[in-house]
């Protein structure tokens, strides 16, 4: 028998899914419904300590922080020694049809730019390719 959310709120579904039963039957569900309850509520109630701890950390953190004149710039550098995260190297250089130039790192769909332009000029990617390879000499 598979009750779904919507029997188990509804009273007359509800009511229809138990018409058949013993009261003791109902009474054991009735129980197990108050256990699958609270423990519920507790573990609402453990989430929300455990978040109002974290919060409250923090705050004293930030607070402490602005105590020493800490940023959170100063923590990355710290933790990332230094660097600055680096981005996708860029792979193809183009000027679009409207006269700006622009980089794409090759990841992903083509630019609609990109494509306007090829289809325009009839190149392919590897004209625009900013480290283009030197040619091969015989």
């Amino acid at each position: 028998m598979t009750l779904e959310l919507k029997a188990l709120t509804n009273p007359r579904l509800l009511e229809a899914a138990l018409k058949d039963a013993q009261p003791e039957v109902i009474q054991t569900i009735i129980d197990c419904l108050m256990q699958i309850k609270d423990r519920r509520a507790q573990e609402i109630a453990a989430a929300q300590e455990e978040q109002q701890q974290r919060q409250q950390q923090l705050n004293e953190l930030l607070s402490k922080m602005n105590e020493c004149n800490i940023s959170i710039d100063d923590l990355i550098a710290v933790k990332t020694g230094g660097r600055r995260p680096r981005r996708m190297a860029m792979r193809y250089r183009y000027i679009g049809t409207d006269g700006v130039e622009r980089e794409w790192s090759g990841q992903g769909k083509t630019p609609t730019a990109l494509r306007e332009l090829m289809e325009r000029d009839g190149t392919t990617k590897e004209d625009y390719l900013i480290d283009k390879p030197a040619p091969e000499q015989n």
